[in-house]
């Protein structure tokens, strides 16, 4: 079955293949049901999360306070398994979680 995600959760995503070195990605709780990317003014709505951790695209752990990683299946996807639409960079306007 082929996952279809917004433009919001492929940024998203592709956010956070880009920073994952291994030890996963950290945000912050953030006011409005919202997530802060550490270090940044990167911030997501937290569904915008949903699609990502349903479809097993990244690994949020207890999805409070564990880094955020992406798995194979997410950097298979990015790689173009499932996906015809490009990614953009985050901008210092934030997005989505």
């Amino acid at each position: 079955m082929a996952v279809n995600l917004t433009a919001g959760e492929r940024k998203l995503l592709k956010t956070i293949a880009d920073r994952d070195t291994g030890e996963g990605v950290a945000f912050s709780h953030a006011p409005r049901g919202r997530w802060q990317l550490d270090g940044t003014d990167y911030v997501v709505n937290n569904r915008t999360f949903w699609a990502l951790t349903g479809n097993d695209l990244v690994d949020a752990g207890s999805g409070h306070d564990d880094p955020v990683k992406i798995t194979q299946a997410g950097r298979d996807y990015l790689a173009g398994g499932a996906q015809s639409t490009p990614v953009s960079e985050p901008t210092s306007e934030g997005g989505s979680r």
